[in-house]
């Protein structure tokens, strides 16, 4: 399915820090960073996400060279004690510009994109509007964790990108009906967490106890696999591919050999999935409500 080949992004967290609950190798080392990204261009793979607080995510990227990338990054939490919200925001976009060794972002988000509902929301916005203005950035959203917090934020502000988890077990970005409003309104749609941190390709024996609790929606997972004669990592990413208004898929990546197994997959035609998987349970989807000892 040639139509799919643009759209996975790389999303270089792993670059930076160690991160996923399913990552038993660690933060992947330049030379391999760098075998990712040559491989990723030759075929065709164009948009790299990345975050002021991935680690050395950014210098990484900008030592192996990235100028003929889509290169999306983030702007970290708005500081409680910060006193000037503009020089702030403009110190960490030309950090980024710098570690990146960039002139231009595709397009900037904000992590916490409840500090636009914040009493600082208009000077955060008109300062992002003012570096899209001038060309510095081409593209301003959020990264959000709740479909909800964009019906305020929607109507208070026109973005351009927005950044939502969703998979298998977490469907709230299209329950919702925003995943159809998104693309009614042109806003580019980057959905991330397709893997869930790793969590749904994982083997059962090696999950956490902790995940018990939802043996019921495993156990599903597990006959889907069986039935369709697939692989864990086809699931997550069929499924996500059956969803045409979805522009770009972030996938985190432990290796060259990693990437050519999601490459290899996302050339292949979608699946639709019934209902049986669908979750709302925070304490599962959201993984900053994971209690694992």
């Amino acid at each position: 399915m040639d139509i799919n080949r643009n759209k996975l992004a790389i999303g270089t967290v792993q670059f930076g820090v160690n991160y996923g609950i399913a990552n038993n190798s660690g933060k992947i080392n330049y030379n391999e960073a760098k075998s990712i990204l040559e491989y990723a261009k030759n075929v065709g793979t164009d948009t790299l996400d990345t975050a002021i607080i991935y680690g050395d995510s950014e210098s990484t990227l900008g030592i192996i060279g990235v100028e003929n990338w889509n290169v999306v990054s983030k702007i970290p939490p708005l500081p409680n004690d910060c006193a000037d919200v503009t020089s702030w925001l403009t110190e960490c976009i030309t950090g980024s510009l710098e570690r990146l060794k960039l002139n231009q972002l595709y397009a900037l988000l904000l992590h916490n994109a409840n500090d636009l509902l914040s009493s600082h929301g208009d000077i955060i916005y008109n300062t992002l509007k003012e570096f899209k203005e001038k060309g510095i950035v081409v593209k301003i959203g959020v990264s959000i964790y709740n479909p909800e917090q964009l019906e305020e934020i929607l109507k208070l502000y026109d973005l351009d990108i927005i950044q939502a988890p969703m998979n298998i077990l977490d469907r709230r970005l299209v329950n919702s009906g925003w995943l159809k409003k998104l693309k009614q309104m042109n806003i580019e749609v980057h959905i991330r967490s397709i893997f869930l941190q790793g969590l749904l390709l994982m083997e059962p024996d090696l999950r956490p106890n902790y995940f018990n609790k939802w043996n019921l929606l495993w156990f599903e997972c597990e006959n889907i696999i069986k039935e369709k004669k697939i692989s864990r990592l086809e699931l997550c990413i069929r499924y996500i591919l059956s969803f045409k208004e979805i522009n770009k898929i972030v996938i985190g990546l432990d290796s060259l050999k990693h990437f050519k197994e999601i490459y290899n997959t996302i050339l292949k035609p979608p699946i639709n999935l019934n209902e049986n998987l669908d979750c709302n349970d925070l304490n599962l989807i959201n993984p900053t409500y994971w209690k694992i000892k």
